[in-house]
């Protein structure tokens, strides 16, 4: 039998397996059969990769309150801070794409939802530490992240990043409204 026709009825036995139109041993049985005692090893790394993907929320969610240590309780230089800040925030965003090619539309809202909230706090971290004092700068980074959010809730589906970022703008030129009418 040719490589390509064993592949085709492995992946056809897989499927079977994953809804459960055959018994699981059954499909044990056939994969090692057509794979020649190849797939247990690939049975393995699914295993492996599964504890990794369920570890990953678990990992992040440990990685946000030290984005928070780094930002008010530390002795760390200033661009130190933003170097271990960035570092959390591309491994947010690395693993928001990892889930968006996998298709795991739940990963990847909490992801991205995660790497946008992180993303945030470190820009507005960065902007207070350059510039204190200058509010229209804290108050146009936090216009650029709602619209952001709301562009990337548009274009990934996530109505929880749209409505986040409507609500962000509308708070936000209430806050401003409210300050010119009021000093």
């Amino acid at each position: 039998m040719n490589d390509i026709r064993k592949q085709i009825i492995i992946k056809e036995i897989e499927y079977w397996k994953r809804n459960r139109l055959l018994p699981e041993q059954y499909c044990n049985y056939l994969l090692t059969l057509y794979s020649e005692g190849e797939h247990e090893t690939s049975e393995r790394n699914i295993k492996q990769f599964e504890k990794l993907r369920v570890m990953s929320p678990i990992i992040l969610l440990f990685l946000l309150p030290a984005l928070f240590l780094f930002i008010y309780f530390n002795e760390l230089s200033f661009g130190l801070q933003i170097v271990l800040q960035s570092a959390i925030v591309f491994f947010a965003v690395l693993l928001a794409l990892y889930h968006s090619k996998r298709k795991n539309q739940l990963y990847f809202t909490f992801y991205t939802i995660l790497t946008l909230l992180l993303f945030f706090i470190v820009t507005i971290d960065i902007i207070e530490a350059l510039f204190r004092g200058v509010p229209f700068l804290i108050e146009g980074t936090v216009l650029i992240h709602c619209a952001l959010w709301y562009g990337v809730g548009k274009r990934s589906n996530i109505r929880l990043l749209e409505i986040s970022g409507i609500i962000g703008i509308v708070f936000l030129i209430a806050s401003i409204l409210y300050k010119l009418f009021n000093s």
